[in-house]
C-alpha cells in the first residue's frame, strides 16, 4: 500500500508539473467542465420549480452536484489512462507498460493523471452540500454516507470504462462502443431517478448501471438510500469490478506484442 500511494504521488506531481506548463488548457478544461453543469443544474431548477415525483429543487442541486464530484475525481485520475488502452493494445504500446515493475492495470490507469478537472471535484461538493443544506439533511451521517457512495461509484465507473476497452483485445474497432458509453454517460447526468421507469430500471440500474452514478450519492446525502439499496448497489459493483479484472486478465494472456 505504502509503495502504491508513493507510486501515486510520484506521478501525481510529474502530471501537474506538465500540465503547469500548459495553463491556459489546465484552465480551459475547469472553465469549460463546469459551465456544462452550471447550465445542467439551472435547466433542471427551470423545470423543477416545484417537487417532481418526491424531488425538489434542492434535490436536484445534490444530483448534479454529485455527479460534478464524480466526474472530476475519475477525470483527473484513471479516466485518460483507460481511455487510451485501446490505443496501446493496438499499437504494440502496451509492451512499455508491462516491463515496468509495477501492475501494468495500476500503473496504465493513473500514468496520465489530469490535474485540470480536479478543482470540479470542489465544485461540486459544493453544489451538493449546498443543495443539502436548502433541504435541510445536511448532517454529518449523511455527508459521510455520500462520500462512501461517491466512492463505490467511482470504482463501478472505472469497471464500465473498463470493460469498454478491455474489448481491444478482441476487435480491431472499439469506437461503436466508445460512442455507446459517451451516450451512457450522458444519460447518468440527465436522467434523474424519477425519470428512470419500466425497463429502462433493468437497463439502467442493472445491465449499464449507469443511471446510478449520480443517483445513488444524492439519495445517499438526502438519506433516502435504504439498507436494501446499499447491499445491492455495493454488491453489483463488486460483481463488475470482478468481471472487468477477469476480462482484463484473458485480454492479456491473449494480447500480442509488438514483438510477436
Amino acid at each position: 500500500m505504502k509503495r502504491t500511494l508513493r507510486t501515486l504521488y510520484a506521478l501525481l506531481r510529474i502530471r501537474f508539473s506538465g500540465l503547469m506548463a500548459y495553463r491556459l488548457s489546465f484552465f480551459t478544461a475547469l472553465i469549460a467542465d463546469g459551465t456544462l453543469f452550471i447550465v445542467q443544474l439551472l435547466f433542471f431548477r427551470l423545470l423543477t420549480r416545484s417537487a417532481v415525483e418526491g424531488w425538489s429543487p434542492a434535490m436536484y442541486t445534490m444530483f448534479v452536484g454529485s455527479f460534478l464530484t464524480l466526474d472530476g475525481a475519475y477525470m483527473a485520475t484513471w479516466f485518460f489512462g483507460v481511455i487510451d488502452l485501446p490505443r496501446l493494445i493496438r499499437t504494440g504500446e502496451l509492451d512499455l507498460y508491462r516491463v515496468r515493475p509495477l501492475d501494468t492495470l495500476f500503473y496504465l490507469s493513473f500514468a496520465r493523471m489530469d490535474g485540470g478537472s480536479a478543482p470540479l471535484v470542489l465544485l461540486g461538493m459544493a453544489m451538493a452540500l449546498s443543495g443539502a443544506a436548502q433541504a435541510g439533511c445536511l448532517t454529518l451521517p449523511n455527508m459521510l454516507l455520500w462520500l462512501l457512495a461517491l466512492a463505490v461509484m467511482y470504482v463501478l465507473m472505472y469497471a464500465l470504462s473498463l470493460l469498454v476497452r478491455v474489448a481491444a483485445f478482441w476487435m480491431t474497432n472499439t469506437n461503436a462502443l466508445g460512442a455507446l458509453e459517451n451516450e451512457m454517460v450522458s444519460c447518468s447526468f440527465r436522467l434523474p431517478l424519477p425519470a428512470i421507469t419500466g425497463a429502462w430500471k433493468t437497463i439502467l440500474l442493472l445491465a449499464l448501471p449507469y443511471g446510478l452514478v449520480a443517483n445513488f450519492p444524492a439519495c445517499a446525502l438526502a438519506g433516502q438510500a435504504s439498507p436494501l439499496w446499499w447491499l445491492y448497489t455495493v454488491a453489483l459493483t463488486a460483481a463488475f469490478i470482478a468481471f472487468a479484472l477477469l476480462i482484463w486478465r484473458a485480454g492479456l494472456r491473449r494480447y500480442e506484442s509488438a514483438s510477436s
